[in-house]
């Protein structure tokens, strides 16, 4: 994976509908983590479907080490599949099962090529020579490369020339079964008030800090007392403390609900009424999905792979990366519009259900794997 899993999110949902099919199959499915996975629900229903976790820090063990481990472990299991995930890990990793020759190496690629500001890169030029090498061998060793969405395979292909390889497979996510009234008084939610939801861990990429300046204008300008934004998800404890100091400054605490790291976002998701993205780049959001499950029209930035998960003005509004002004003026007339909220989530979850779902998804990659 390349990755630490701190919850029992969307992708870790979809690692489990994977390790469920490929048991079926009476196929072996091992997840390599950079540390033990946090919740132990998501470990014991990994081993209920047979699957097994490997801790392999590649970003604290040397590059040597970590080449040996590896080296190790497909000497010892002589897989016939290799997936990886997330980079720097899955760069030595696709390498090595090259050297190693197994049949099929995989490479998913989560997110869009950005430059420090976290705008989308487009030109080869823009590119570290390091960061350019490391593309091109990636391509060259994996027999297929699967992108979340069209646009990182239309990046790719702009900024590379060659796509033969990429096939868009979306993530999935499951049905939402919960019903609001009953969530939002299992979490103490307020029930006189339009809730706002956000899940996105701290980082400037995720723009949470647009939104904040969103929900002053909100307040201040349309005068809109009767709202609150729960927001899910955590990070670096100093960003998250500049974004609360953030909302201080703004004079908008009292309306944002910092919800952390939570396990059951469907559930949370389902009792708010709607779902605000406003990141600087994106892969393609598993939390749009969810959030669309759930019956709730988006209001997000159009970046990246967001425009094919949210179809402007049916189920949602795209608005500009960096837009304060507009993300509220479109906020303000969800809120106001009951009607419109209900007619807009029902076409998201039609949306959802078409395109989205888990164990369709994962059958497409199935398909792949075979």
């Amino acid at each position: 994976m390349g990755m630490k899993s701190s919850k029992y999110g969307g992708l870790e949902r979809f690692m489990c509908s994977l390790a469920k099919q490929l048991k079926t199959e009476q196929k072996k499915l091992i997840i390599i983590y950079e540390s033990a996975p946090s919740c132990d629900i998501y470990i014991e229903d990994l081993y209920s479907h047979g699957a097994e976790v490997i801790v392999m820090p590649s970003r604290r063990l040397s590059i040597i080490k970590y080449i040996l481990m590896f080296s190790f472990l497909l000497f010892k299991e002589k897989p016939c599949i290799v997936h990886c995930h997330f980079f720097p890990a899955s760069y030595v990793a696709i390498l090595l099962s090259y050297c190693f020759r197994v049949d099929k190496r995989f490479q998913t690629i989560h997110s869009m090529i950005t430059s420090r500001d976290n705008k989308p890169v487009y030109r080869i030029t823009e590119l570290k020579r390091k960061t350019i090498y490391l593309k091109k061998l990636m391509y060259r060793t994996s027999v297929e490369l699967f992108s979340v969405s069209d646009e990182i395979k239309s990046q790719f292909g702009t900024i590379f020339g060659d796509t033969k390889k990429i096939k868009t497979i979306y993530l999935g996510v499951e049905q939402n079964k919960f019903e609001k009234f009953k969530s939002r008084n299992k979490y103490n939610l307020p029930s006189d008030v339009v809730i706002i939801s956000c899940v996105a861990f701290h980082d400037a990429v995720k723009g949470i800090d647009i939104l904040l300046e969103a929900v002053s204008i909100l307040i201040k300008e349309y005068k809109h007392e009767n709202i609150l934004i729960c927001q899910i998800g955590s990070g670096d404890s100093t960003k998250t403390e500049q974004l609360k100091g953030l909302a201080m400054e703004l004079s908008i605490s009292k309306y944002i609900n910092w919800m952390g790291i939570q396990n059951n976002v469907p559930e949370l998701l389902a009792a708010t009424d709607i779902y605000c993205q406003p990141s600087r780049s994106e892969g393609i959001p598993l939390s749009i999905m969810e959030a669309a499950m759930a019956s709730l029209p988006t209001v997000a930035t159009n970046v990246g792979g967001i425009p094919e998960a949210v179809n402007d003005n049916l189920t949602g509004y795209l608005v500009p990366s960096e837009n304060a002004v507009l993300m509220a003026k479109k906020l303000d007339f969800l809120i106001q519009n009951e009607a419109v909220r209900h007619q807009m989530g029902q076409q998201a979850e039609k949306h959802s259900l078409n395109n989205f779902m888990l164990e369709k998804q994962t059958k497409r990659l199935l398909e792949h794997y075979k």
